[in-house]
């Protein structure tokens, strides 16, 4: 990962923030994920079929078309792009899309200097930062698809029961995770429905586990700042 030029702009595939110069440019996480899959393959012809898979896990209930011209409408807002005079991205009729502006790849160091260790920053830090429980909502669902309980048991479990998250509360955040991009709702497993009841069962998709590596990264920063400063033992 690092940070990807391409004219004016850059793409930090870290925190996902899009930035015109210094400026940062608002992009929301799903349109982001589609960006980074441009940037990594430029010029190459990627099928609509392609992008949907990148964006949105299998058995998430979602009109793909609709979602993916969103995202495509407002990667091209960000850039100030144009569908009929492309600079960035171009529409291949029945075919898909295609990076046309040459793209650079700058590797972002995984170290701190002693200036951010003095400074107690990392360098890099996610924008927005996730809310704890939200962060531990994500956590819960990095390597697993789960439904409500099972979310809420993971999360007290490990935080020490120092994090319990009433039904109102998770579902509350479950909820917006899923309007913002970073967790898709999917089809109860069969066991799960013949139990009785319509469990809601959720997964993590592609940007809200760049979103919670993000988070982690940063917070893995701050640990190593304290160990710097001997608060803890290495």
């Amino acid at each position: 990962m690092g940070v990807y030029r391409f004219g004016e702009f850059s793409f930090d595939a870290v925190s996902g923030d899009l930035r015109r110069g210094r400026r940062l440019v608002r992009l929301r996480p799903q349109p982001a994920v589609v960006l980074e899959h441009f940037l990594k393959h430029p010029r190459e012809v990627l099928s609509r079929d392609e992008l949907c898979r990148i964006v949105w896990p299998e058995g998430v209930y979602v009109h793909f078309e609709h979602g993916l011209n969103s995202c495509i409408k407002q990667i091209r807002t960000a850039l100030a792009d144009s569908r009929s005079a492309p600079r960035y991205v171009e529409t291949l009729p029945r075919r898909g899309y295609r990076f046309i502006h040459p793209v650079s790849l700058e590797s972002v160091p995984d170290v701190y200097t002693d200036r951010d260790i003095l400074d107690g920053m990392p360098k890099k830090a996610p924008d927005p930062l996730l809310p704890p429980h939200r962060f531990q909502i994500l956590l819960a669902l990095a390597d697993q698809d789960l439904h409500g309980l099972g979310v809420m048991n993971d999360v007290l479990e490990r935080t020490g029961g120092r994090m319990r998250l009433w039904p109102g509360m998770l579902y509350r955040n479950l909820d917006a995770l899923v309007e913002e991009g970073l967790v898709a709702e999917v089809a109860a497993p069969p066991q799960l429905e013949a139990a009785g009841g319509r469990p809601r069962c959720f997964r993590i998709t592609a940007a809200g586990r760049r979103a919670c590596a993000a988070e982690a990264e940063r917070l893995a920063a701050f640990v190593e700042v304290a160990r710097q400063k001997r608060l803890l033992k290495t």
